[in-house]
């Protein structure tokens, strides 16, 4: 055994260079240290690979942090483009329209560092109707127009970041009723009235009259609906109610809110005859809100300029929203020269203009054709007493504002009557009637208006007068605003006797024509009788509210000028808002027979269901939010 572990022993040593003799130790020892130095090299290379490495890997961490950081600050640009492109879209918004003039003159933000390289606001598709279904203005319905906003942001470094976002602009206008009251309403009528849009009223709706009149749009109420005026019981066997139902066919109302007071029986009623196109509380109809601004009261769209206007009532008043804001002082008078030149030297009001957005001014001549007062111009037999007109000629208006129609276009005219101080009467009143006048008493006054001069909003916190056919030339977006209107027949003469002296009965009355009109219009409705008929024992005085609507001085019935019954024809949007201010006169006095009611067409305006013909600064809500979201870098 020992001689074979010997054996293996030297075979060992010779195999790795060594012998089983002594041999001289330097040499072994050289070649441990050769073996070590190459040992440490190996070490000194691989952390050497290590650490290079941690440098690339650290370089190439910091280059793509950077760009990562530099990617997300352009994302982040392109975005906030698209949020400024949303507070502008809701900006341009305010009057429910949208054009592509509009929206091509959104601007990206100024943002220090970037550069948009795309930035477009287009339209996706056409205007939609949608019905809201919740929050304060359900049951309105809302034009909503789609919009692509694309936005692309770039830095110095050549980042890049862009998106596209989907919106939608909602606009809820005001003009979405053939007619809306507030209040109560009340329909009667003499005479024929064709009635096609829907109905609604906040109140009661007190539907009378020996017309027939036919309704053939909807009817919705919150609260009852009544076969007789708003004077309890009078007239009930004069209810000439026709209401159509999904077919269009025309089905006589037979009963009401009093007569069928279980709500089940009503909704059966109206379900059979009319297709429940008569909706009363017995179908749960609400209330609906007017689309205005939090805390702007109705009125106060039409009411001047007051220094205390919040932002938010600049915004809405037809006062600031003017382009021509025209003051009548009649508070200042001086002789007519003074305000129109030439050597008439007759009392007149101050009267400016003013262009608060630029555009050529008025000289004296072409306002006093456009613009012209009188004073006392004719006894208004409805409000018994004189009347002062400022008398709006619209043929010389559009002969103004087409030459040349970029300087002189004109969209929203607000007229403002400053009253005079102190109990004294106006020194142009000479009160020549005693007891019939004495004062200012001003209202507005638009004639020769069958052709305007493009889309225009036009009214006066005062009472309005419309003379003649209106806009059924070319015809355009318009809206007309005031206390009240009364509507004149272009047959109506200032001189003419009965006009000039104190006669309510209506044979005397001058005969009116037909008449046409297309606008929208937003007023107050007065009050509704006074008095007892033939001295009623059962008759009781009664004040309450109804609706004075379409006032009228004329005979209508028998007019001469239309061989017979005259037609008045009417399209657009009625709103009632509030009772008037001024022209409180109520709507009968017992023997106070002042006109005889046309034949009526009254229809709703459905150009008005495209935001692009709506009338300018139509009093809206809008709003606008995100629909969908996509980067593109």
């Amino acid at each position: 055994m020992r001689t074979l572990l010997l054996n293996w022993k030297r075979a060992t040593q010779r195999s790795i260079g060594r012998s089983d003799t002594p041999g001289p130790r330097r040499s072994l020892a050289r070649d441990q240290r050769g073996l070590a130095l190459v040992l440490t090299l190996l070490v000194v290379v691989l952390i050497a690979a290590i650490v290079a490495a941690a440098v690339t890997a650290a370089a190439s961490y910091t280059r793509t942090t950077t760009a990562d950081y530099r990617d997300m600050r352009t994302f982040y640009a392109a975005e906030a483009g698209a949020e400024a492109a949303l507070s502008q879209v809701e900006l341009a918004l305010r009057d429910a329209v949208l054009t592509d003039a509009e929206l091509q003159a959104i601007r990206p933000p100024e943002l220090e560092g970037f550069d948009f390289t795309q930035f477009t606001v287009v339209k996706d598709g056409a205007v939609a109707q949608e019905t809201i279904t919740d929050g304060p203005w359900a049951g309105l319905y809302s034009l909503t127009q789609n919009l692509l906003i694309s936005a692309v942001a770039s830095d110095a470094s050549g980042a890049t970041g862009g998106i596209v976002l989907g919106a939608k602009a909602q606009a809820i206008p005001i003009f979405q009723f053939a007619k809306f009251f507030e209040g109560d309403y009340e329909a009667y009528a003499g005479s024929q009235i064709d009635f096609d849009g829907n109905v609604h009223a906040n109140g009661n709706m007190y539907l009378n009259g020996n017309g027939p009149i036919n309704y053939y749009g909807i009817l919705t109420t919150p609260n009852e609906v009544r076969r007789d005026r708003k004077i309890e019981h009078r007239d009930t066997w004069r209810a000439n109610i026709w209401i159509a139902d999904a077919s269009g066919t025309l089905n006589k109302l037979d009963f009401d809110s009093e007569d069928t007071p279980d709500p089940e029986q009503f909704k059966a009623k109206s379900e059979m005859r009319f297709d429940s196109r008569l909706k009363t509380n017995a179908f749960g109809v609400d209330s609906l809100r007017l689309p205005l601004p939090e805390g702007v009261p109705p009125r106060e769209l039409i009411r001047p300029r007051e220094a205390s206007d919040t932002e938010v009532e600049r915004a809405t008043k037809y006062a600031w929203l003017a382009d021509m804001h025209v003051v009548v002082d009649l508070n200042n008078i001086v002789s007519k020269q003074d305000v129109c030149g030439g050597t008439e030297t007759t009392v007149y009001p101050t009267v400016t203009v003013e262009r608060p957005f630029g555009g050529a001014a008025l000289d004296q001549t072409t306002m006093c054709r456009i613009f012209e007062f009188t004073f006392e111009a004719f006894y208004e037999n409805h409000e018994e007493r004189w009347v002062d007109v400022l008398d709006l000629d619209m043929s010389e208006l559009r002969a103004w504002a087409i030459n040349p129609a970029g300087t002189n276009s004109t969209q929203i005219i607000y007229i403002d009557f400053v009253m005079p101080t102190g109990h004294m009467p106006n020194p142009g009143d000479t009160n020549p009637h005693e007891g019939n006048g004495g004062g200012a008493w001003p209202i507005l006054r638009i004639h020769s208006a069958s052709r305007l001069p493009g889309p225009l909003t036009v009214g006066s916190e005062r009472p309005l007068y419309l003379k003649g056919d209106y806009n059924t030339i070319d015809k355009q977006p318009a809206a007309v605003f005031g206390d009240t209107y009364t509507v004149l027949s272009a047959a109506w003469d200032d001189n003419d006797w009965a006009n000039q002296n104190n006669t309510s009965e209506r044979w005397q009355r001058p005969d009116a024509t037909t008449t046409t009109q297309n606008y929208s219009l937003i007023i107050g409705t007065g009050e509704g009788y006074v008095g007892c008929y033939h001295d009623d024992p059962d008759c009781v005085q009664d004040f309450e509210k109804a609706a004075n609507q379409t006032r009228m001085l004329e005979d209508w019935s028998n007019s001469s000028h239309c061989g017979g019954v005259c037609l008045h024809t009417w399209r657009g949007s009625f709103v009632s808002m509030w009772l008037p201010v001024y022209a409180s006169a109520y709507f009968y006095l017992p023997g106070a027979n002042y006109y005889d009611a046309p034949d009526r067409d009254y229809v709703f305006d459905t150009d008005l269901l495209d935001p692009e013909n709506l009338p300018p600064g139509t009093p809206s809500v809008g709003s606008v939010f995100r629909a969908s979201f996509r980067e593109i870098f």
